[in-house]
């Protein structure tokens, strides 16, 4: 069978990039299970150099790959409390979040559409936790 190498950087904007070959079928798609394995390629790469500040006050903390529901995961850390956060935050990352994942990253944005989920959780200094889900429309 004859493979291609096809690159996906799917890590967050903020860290590093870590591109990583994908073996795609005589097809020119990989299967979900090519994809996993390159994710889970990914997230054992990217975490080696995890805790990692991003920024003044966002800490990464790890990567994490659930291959059985097609789930993609960034865990981050934010130094502030929710009543230090600005108003609409939260609106505001998630436009971000979905610009990166749906447009800014056209490879991220196939796999959104062959269905893996793009997800972010941001735990807060006050204890709240938030989840972000790529939706691209």
């Amino acid at each position: 069978m004859l493979a291609l190498l096809l690159t996906i950087a799917a890590a967050p904007a903020e860290l590093p990039v870590h591109p990583m070959p994908v073996a795609v079928e005589q097809s020119g798609e990989p299967s979900d299970e090519q994809i996993c394995d390159s994710f889970n390629a990914l997230a054992a790469e990217v975490n080696k150099e995890l805790p990692k500040m991003t920024d003044a006050v966002t800490r990464t903390d790890g990567i994490a790959v659930v291959c059985a529901l097609k789930l993609f995961t960034t865990s981050k850390y934010i130094l502030l409390t929710s009543a230090e956060m600005k108003d609409g935050w939260q609106a505001t990352k998630q436009a971000q979040f979905d610009k990166l994942n749906c447009v800014d990253q056209p490879r991220t944005r196939k796999l959104i559409d062959r269905g893996w989920v793009i997800e972010a959780i941001f735990s807060l200094r006050s204890g709240e936790r938030v989840a972000m889900r790529a939706h691209c429309s």
